[in-house]
């Protein structure tokens, strides 16, 4: 009963709003709370009109927005919202793949550790470290190369 309304929530035109929206939805593991959840990865500054008083201003919230949404995602625990972000890993937002890190530093599997293994060579530097600090603290020594 409570997904419908944090649509609606998420829905209106304002930061406040749709952070609340964003935040509240991890806690619903429904097919339909994950699909919310994603949309945020979309929104632009654009959708928030009269928030601030310049464009620049309104892409800087909309930025902090989706990466809400991200870890969202990865707090949800419908396995939908972990496949996604994984799906995501190679995206150009550095707080994505930084996000998939963390996600995968949580579990020690045999897929966190391969993937891990991958981002070791990500181009941004602290996604690269903590990978590697992940790999370390599991004992495996391709972290340590």
């Amino acid at each position: 009963r409570v997904v419908p309304l944090l649509l609606q929530i998420l829905a209106l035109k304002d930061y406040d709003s749709k952070f609340f929206a964003l935040d509240a939805l991890a806690g619903y593991d429904t097919p339909t709370a994950v699909e919310a959840i994603k949309s945020g990865l979309n929104i632009k500054g654009g959708d928030l009109p009269n928030c601030c008083t310049t464009s620049e201003e309104a892409e800087d919230l909309a930025i902090n927005l989706r990466v809400d949404a991200v870890h969202s995602l990865a707090d949800n625990k419908n396995p939908e919202a972990r496949r996604f972000l994984l799906s995501k890993r190679g995206d150009p937002m550095d707080e994505l793949r930084l996000t998939v890190v963390h996600m995968l530093g949580r579990s020690k599997s045999d897929e966190s550790i391969a993937i891990l293994r991958v981002m070791v060579r990500d181009t941004n530097t602290l996604v690269r470290s903590e990978a590697e600090r992940y790999l370390k603290s599991f004992g495996d020594s391709i972290g340590t190369k």
